[in-house]
């Protein structure tokens, strides 16, 4: 079956706050930034944010706090991240920090707004956030506002602003945003013009540089192809990219031979190994060895096996990301069971047997646990999931 996994795009700091959410754009098109030049490094607008608006105390930062750690301690004070949470504050601190002329606190704050999890959901502040970063040269809120629009996209008016936030971000510098538009396009989630516009969005990907693009192109010969789908071209497409040096690209192809793709590519780790010999050294150490780990772990069977890879993965701490838990889990369900299985033990919240299985305990306190996450949306309601799993795992 065709994959409709829709894809990310960039591993950004504030993955954990990016969340679906449905909007129509009546009554907010006015509102839009024009369009800037700059260089770059809906129908309901729901009630407006009340929290911390009746304090009158006044939420300083400590004595030599960096601007970063203001920033960063008004997000976990907002999301409850190691700490008890203070909304009033954390904006507060945010807010300041904005005031002082930090362009990240507003993209964060923006994104807190436009998420709706942790502060009550306010597309006007939001808004006005990325309004103003973009002024000072940073599109990002932008393009994130157009590419949650595109795939959520529920009229006409809302794709066409979707086209029209991307194709600013994308003007001021940002291939990421001609990525997601050649991705919007393939899957035809854009007006009918822009989706006429592939090949347009493939070439200014690629003119800034956006390795994500030679993945779109992948995909488009694996699944949506015009006539049908060619898995041979795509593979073809892909080693030469990861010939040229991107490492989306090798990272794609080991994937893809590691895991199959339930479609038109079967598992075949051989192909995987190889491809990981040949292209590997155009990747970091760091991710040479995730791959490498990634292999190990997809053959595992055993519990001895299962321990010894399990002690690799403590003594890494970037084997403990959410995207790496993810990955993890389709290359080895079991194992990425096993390991929820040990972190839940590790905490006194599960006294059953280490063995990568979905017992009836395990499965009980699984589900106990994902209702105490900060980010209870990271848990789904089918449990056994890349997502959930991974969120139990990584926090």
């Amino acid at each position: 079956m065709l994959n409709t996994n829709f894809p990310t795009f960039k591993a950004r700091r504030v993955n954990h706050m990016r969340r679906i959410f449905c909007v129509s754009l009546a009554g907010l098109s006015m509102m839009l930034i024009p369009t800037v030049h700059a260089q770059s490094s809906t129908a309901t607008v729901v009630a407006e944010q009340t929290v911390g608006a009746s304090s009158t105390e006044t939420t300083l930062p400590n004595a030599g706090e960096s601007l970063g750690a203001q920033r960063e301690r008004g997000e976990n004070l907002i999301t409850g991240w190691n700490m008890t949470p203070n909304k009033e504050e954390g904006i507060k601190l945010l807010e300041a920090a904005i005031e002082k002329g930090d362009r990240r606190s507003l993209i964060i704050l923006g994104r807190l707004y436009m998420d709706g999890e942790f502060l009550k959901r306010d597309h006007r502040r939001a808004l006005d956030l990325f309004q103003r970063a973009a002024k000072n040269g940073d599109f990002e809120g932008v393009e994130a506002l157009g590419e949650t629009l595109m795939w959520q996209a529920k009229t006409p008016a809302d794709r066409r602003e979707a086209e029209r936030l991307l194709t600013l971000a994308g003007s001021a510098g940002r291939g990421s945003a001609w990525t997601t538009l050649a991705y919007g396009a393939l899957y035809r989630k854009l007006s009918s013009t822009a989706n006429a516009n592939y090949r347009t969005y493939v070439e200014k990907a690629r003119a800034l540089g956006d390795a994500q693009i030679d993945i779109v192109e992948a995909e488009r010969l694996l699944y949506r192809s015009s006539k049908k789908p060619n898995p041979s071209a795509a593979i073809v497409s892909l080693e030469k990219a990861a010939s040229a040096g991107n490492p989306e690209a090798t990272k794609y192809l080991v994937r893809l031979y590691r895991d199959g793709n339930g479609y038109n590519v079967k598992r075949s780790l051989p192909k995987a190994r190889t491809y990981l010999k040949k292209y590997g050294t155009k990747l970091s150490s760091e991710t040479q060895q995730q791959q490498a780990f990634l292999l190990q772990a997809a053959v595992a069977r055993s519990n001895s096996e299962f321990s010894k890879l399990a002690h690799t993965a403590r003594a890494r701490s970037d084997f403990t990301s959410t995207d790496f838990q993810r990955q993890l889990y389709q290359a080895n369900r079991n194992f990425s069971i096993y390991l929820a299985q040990d972190k839940l033990r590790e905490k006194k919240l599960y006294n059953g047997p280490l063995n990568g299985r979905a017992t009836t305990r395990t499965m009980a306190s699984l589900r106990d646990v994902c209702k105490t996450l900060v980010w209870k949306g990271n848990c789904d309601k089918k449990i056994l999931s890349d997502r959930s799993l991974a969120a139990i795992i990584a926090n």
